[in-house]
């Protein structure tokens, strides 16, 4: 039964619970492809970017599992980092939901935010013999200074894909039109990426939340910290009203309870679908 769910949600996303910067949530059974705290994991520098380790003292709102992480540093306005040994030794297919916290630096010279993707290669069994393909997730935008937990649902793809994955690869730019996107870009001088926590789950409800806190997030920085709730409609499974912000605007909210149990949440007009613990 739905007990003010908008509210509740409205202010757990408003207060940090579940936005893309929020806490890791690593589950004792997921698949790490690096946590960094014994060396680098096997993860190597593409092009001009070079990889070390930092340890929590120095970069503790960055090191979010353990007592290190990844220093991914280039002088080039972008950078890449990959992965195949833990990759290769992974199932994908038990474990599709793909997660990595991020906190980059600022590029020199500029206070724009970064895009980070994921890409994976796999094993292409073509007419003419085994070849390589590879697939890429969608940009996922990070401020400065902020960590972010990025992530990926591998369902979209085949299990075929996801069985013959090769190597993986994290790759970040600037999220804007008007800087290249060049791993030979000069920057000017070097800056740095932080990775950590990089693990396979099967949990594709954490993904959701994500996207829903990421959604919600782009909500205040366009309209205004989160103010209040309110509910226009409320029975046992049904829940419909506005989200209201700072600036005086506001936004639809439904929640529903559909009878497989699952939950859906749609904000602004995007759907968000959830299994029944969902938050």
């Amino acid at each position: 039964m739905l007990k003010g769910i908008g509210a509740t949600t409205a202010a757990a996303l408003a207060g940090g619970a579940v936005p893309a910067s929020g806490a890791a949530e690593t589950s004792d059974d997921a698949v790490t492809l690096g946590d960094f705290e014994s060396g680098l994991a096997g993860w190597r520098g593409v092009g001009e970017t070079t990889l070390d380790r930092v340890a929590k003292s120095e970069r503790p709102a960055a090191v979010t599992s353990g007592d290190h992480a990844l220093a991914a540093t280039t002088d080039r306005t972008a950078g890449r980092i990959e992965n195949e040994e833990r990759v290769r030794n992974a199932d994908l297919v038990a474990n599709p939901s793909l997660f990595a916290t991020v906190t980059p630096g600022r590029i020199p010279g500029s206070d724009v935010a970064i895009s980070v993707r994921f890409r994976l290669h796999y094993v292409d069994d073509g007419l003419f013999g085994d070849d390589t393909g590879v697939v890429e997730s969608d940009a996922q935008t990070v401020r400065p200074h902020a960590p972010a937990v990025v992530s990926w649902d591998l369902r979209e793809l085949a299990e075929t894909t996801r069985a013959d994955a090769t190597k993986l690869e994290i790759d970040w730019s600037p999220a804007t039109d008007s800087a290249s996107d060049s791993l030979d870009s000069d920057a000017g001088e070097a800056w740095t990426v932080v990775v950590d926590d990089v693990h396979l789950t099967d949990d594709g409800d954490r993904i959701r939340r994500l996207r829903l806190g990421e959604h919600f997030e782009r909500l205040q920085f366009a309209l205004g910290a989160y103010r209040s709730t309110e509910v226009h409609l409320r029975t046992e499974h049904l829940e419909s009203g506005e989200f209201v912000f700072a600036s005086g605007s506001s936004v639809p909210y439904t929640v529903e309870t559909l009878t497989d149990d699952g939950v859906e949440f749609v904000l602004d007009g995007v759907e968000y679908l959830f299994g029944g613990e969902w938050l």
